[in-house]
This record gives C-alpha cells, structure tokens and sequence, in this order.
C-alpha cells in the first residue's frame, strides 16, 4: 500500500510541476492505517447518514469499500450526492485539506459522507491516509504555486494544531485562509 500512496504522490506532484520537492515532500509524511465499521441509524427506516459530511484532513485517503454501497462525494457546487460506486479490486482516492493547501487549492478535497440505505445494515471499509509527521507537521504552499494569477489560499499552519480545533472552525478557509 505504501507504494502505492507513494505513486499517487509522484503522479499529483509531476502534474503539477513540483517533481523536485518529490523527496522531501514524502519523507515528511506518514502513512496510517484504520479499520471502521457504520451502522445503519435504527431511526430511519430508509436510509441513513452512517458518517455525516465532511472533508478529510489528511493529505490523502485511500478507501478500500469492500464492494459495499455507501460512499458519497458531493458536488463542488453542493447541489448533489455522487456515489461512489465500489468496483471490485479498486480502491477509493480522496484528497485531503492538507493536500488542499499543500496545493493551493490546485487539488480539491471532497465534501463526502457515508449513507447507508435499504438492505445495508452496516458498512466495513479500511482507509490509508498519508498524513505530515509529528516533527515535521508545517503546511506551506511551494512558492512554484502561488503568483499573481494564483494569490496564497492558505497561510502556513501546523497540520496537528489545525486537527485538534477543527471542529471549531468548521473549515480549513476558516482556520487558515488568507
């Protein structure tokens, strides 16, 4: 797996022009792994929000669905849920808002949730996330990425200081943003 998120990592990087912060860039990071589990809401006799919606933090989440329904990406407008259809052998890539603001804004991170429906009554997924590491947890945007035409998104923050308070602010743009 970890080749894997390295491979995502060189691709996002190369498209962007950044091959030279490559090294550094990876050896910052650290990859973790979670199993989780969602319960359908017993209240709801249709269907039922299992993890409401929000956007990760992380630089990247790899989502392994297992071929079982449920993952939702909202449109970058909010107007609507896509479902993120399961395919068997594939995996889920979402960015992160710490991508998001690695990036500056050049990769998105996606407004998504878990929803459960008629006749799933729970959900098993195992996620892989790259995220900074603890002595190195500073997110700034490479100069290549901010100029005239693409002003700074993001003042620099430390990602973990930003984890422990974001549900305060609701929003990285809220926390962060210039």
């Amino acid at each position: 797996m970890e080749e894997l998120i390295q491979m995502i990592h060189r691709m996002i990087l190369e498209s962007l022009g950044l091959e030279n912060h490559y090294d550094s860039h990876t050896k910052s990071l650290v990859n973790s792994m979670r199993f989780l589990k969602y319960y359908k809401d017993s209240s709801d006799n249709e269907s039922s929000i299992a993890l409401s919606s929000h956007q990760d933090s992380t630089f990247i989440s790899i989502v392994c669905q297992h071929n079982v329904e449920g993952l939702e990406v909202q449109t970058l407008d909010g107007d609507e849920w896509i479902h993120a259809t399961p395919i068997a052998n594939s995996f889920t890539v979402l960015a992160g808002e710490a991508f998001m603001a690695w990036t500056n804004g050049r990769i998105r991170a996606p407004i998504h949730q878990v929803k459960l429906t008629e006749p799933i009554e729970k959900r098993y997924a195992v996620v892989f996330s790259t995220t900074p590491s603890f002595a190195n947890d500073m997110i700034n945007a490479p100069e290549e990425l901010v100029d005239a035409q693409n002003p700074l998104l993001f003042k620099p923050f430390k990602y973990y200081d930003y984890v422990n308070v974001k549900e305060d602010y609701g929003s990285l743009k809220a926390y962060c943003g210039a």
